[in-house]
């Protein structure tokens, strides 16, 4: 999931840190951004006033969607630039679009399917979804094909052994990450718990290719496989933020500036 909200404790970045600004500016469509994204091809994704567009690191326009109908997507998954996963949750609808942001599939109705609260959903290997169940406290993994449930996780809460408020679903070809008020939970692609970090207000997260990159007030944290989280990087301002191909791309408002980033 993500949020608009700006974050700021602090304009500096550590002296120890290897992440460091490049000051590097791109074009931008016209049109008011509230979020952006970047795949590992290097395109970027903009969401605004117009819908959602794409466009490549020239800021030339590549392609773009909109369902005025649905309104703005509450989450988008761009981990696999072939398959975009896009979440209204006001509707209770998941689309999927293909690499030219076609819509390639019907639109997936979970309310239909008997899911009533369904907060967070992320894209899995393959032809699955993951999606975070508040009525079961549970994360299945679906084949959007028959719509049938492969597998569940444990109850979150008989993980954390107490009550918490689940608050973003992020994946990669690897598994997936749950972030909720008392911290955050990584698991592997089947579904299996691996470890928790204490860890909180957490605006977003995103695969690397290598580990996850974690955003929360305190600044940027790496996280890889089995490792214990790294702070690398205080934080600084910024509206949203994305990552691609060894950089962190900033969007102030304005414009967009990249952070070099060593992993």
């Amino acid at each position: 999931m993500f949020k608009s909200k700006t974050v700021f404790l602090g304009i500096l970045l550590i002296y120890f840190s290897p992440i460091f600004l490049v000051g590097q500016e791109m074009l931008i469509p016209k049109m008011r951004i509230s979020n952006i994204w970047a795949d590992h091809l290097g395109n970027f994704y903009f969401l605004g006033s117009q819908g959602l567009i794409k466009t490549n690191l020239k800021g030339q326009e590549l392609a773009r969607f909109s369902r005025p109908d649905l309104g703005k997507p509450d989450a988008i998954n761009v981990y696999d630039p072939m398959r975009l996963l896009l979440h209204y949750t006001f509707f209770n609808q998941v689309i999927i679009l293909d690499n030219q942001l076609n819509q390639s599939e019907q639109a997936l109705n979970l309310l239909e399917l008997g899911y009533t609260d369904v907060p967070c959903i992320a894209l899995a290997d393959a032809n699955f979804l993951w999606l975070y169940d508040q009525v079961k406290d549970k994360v299945l993994k679906m084949d959007r094909r028959d719509q049938s449930i492969q597998t569940e996780t444990l109850a979150i809460t008989q993980i954390l052994k107490r009550e918490n408020h689940v608050l973003g679903l992020y994946s990669s070809m690897n598994g997936f990450l749950l972030t909720t008020d008392k911290g955050l939970l990584s698991f592997d692609i089947m579904g299996n718990f691996i470890q928790f970090e204490a860890l909180t207000s957490i605006n977003k997260a995103e695969w690397t290719g290598s580990s996850w990159l974690i955003a929360n007030s305190e600044g940027w944290w790496i996280l890889k496989d089995n490792f214990k989280l790294k702070q690398v990087s205080e934080a600084i301002e910024y509206k949203d933020w994305t990552f691609s191909n060894g950089k962190i791309y900033l969007w102030n408002g304005k414009s967009i500036e990249s952070l070099k980033i060593s992993l």
